[in-house]
């Protein structure tokens, strides 16, 4: 059963842990006082890179070679929770079965790679923004639904995350400006190469476009303009001759 408030040295841990590996497993450890469930994680996004790290209480933090490090970061903007998230760029606290309905998310891909060998049906989440730019997420998955009262505390507990100094008022780096520049390297203006960067990184049009904050449509112009100009044939011929 929920809690209703959270130790005091658990919001201190919090405010003086000095990197943000160390903020989010206090975070977490604030947010399994709170919410009841089965299978909790916390998970760090780098923006910048596109590095994701996955801590598990018992387990620690995953390599990047660990099973489910691997799995979530296949489907990691296919995820509802994180695909609003990083439409919306903002710190916000949500629930999968209020964006997809069960039946049909359990007929999905995601679900019966990821969530069904967790055991999890059901899962809150809360982002937060971290100093450093990058995404803290924290998540909370059940073998059931979800009912109103646990939800409202996810969120509670999200708003006062958002008003501790580690994570107040910051935002996420905007998308760079879709001007038409040319860089010296390659003839490909700076857009084209943020969006080869991202090829380089292995995403999926659909996934650049969600980091982007740009249509899919856009996507695909601007490979198509990286291609005429690399003189490349295929996504994976343009990231090596660039």
């Amino acid at each position: 059963m929920a809690k209703n408030s959270i130790k005091l040295d658990l919001l201190e841990r919090i405010l003086s842990e000095p990197c943000e590996r160390k903020i989010a497993e206090a975070s977490l450890d604030a947010f399994q006082e709170l919410v009841a469930g089965d299978h909790y994680s916390a998970t760090h996004y780098d923006f910048k890179s596109g590095a994701i790290e996955i801590f598990h209480p018992g387990a620690g933090w995953l390599g990047a070679a660990h099973a489910l490090t691997s799995a979530c970061g296949n489907f990691f903007f296919d995820y509802p929770t994180n695909a609003d998230f990083f439409r919306k760029r903002r710190s916000a606290a949500y629930l999968r079965s209020e964006l997809i309905p069960t039946r049909q998310w359990q007929r999905g891909e995601i679900y019966n790679e990821v969530d069904r060998h967790l055991g999890v049906k059901d899962m809150a989440a809360i982002y937060q923004i971290t100093p450093s730019g990058g995404v803290m997420i924290l998540t909370c998955g059940r073998d059931r639904q979800f009912r109103a009262k646990d939800v409202e505390q996810v969120r509670k507990f999200q708003r006062v995350l958002n008003a501790l100094p580690p994570f107040h008022a910051r935002r996420l780096p905007a998308p760079p400006p879709m001007g038409g520049a040319v860089a010296r390297f390659g003839g490909l203006t700076a857009r084209e190469q943020e969006v080869l960067h991202w090829v380089r990184k292995g995403k999926r049009n659909s996934e650049i476009a969600i980091i982007l904050n740009i249509s899919h449509h856009t996507v695909r112009h601007h490979l198509e303009k990286v291609f005429a100009k690399t003189g490349a044939e295929t996504r994976t011929a343009a990231a090596h001759a660039a």
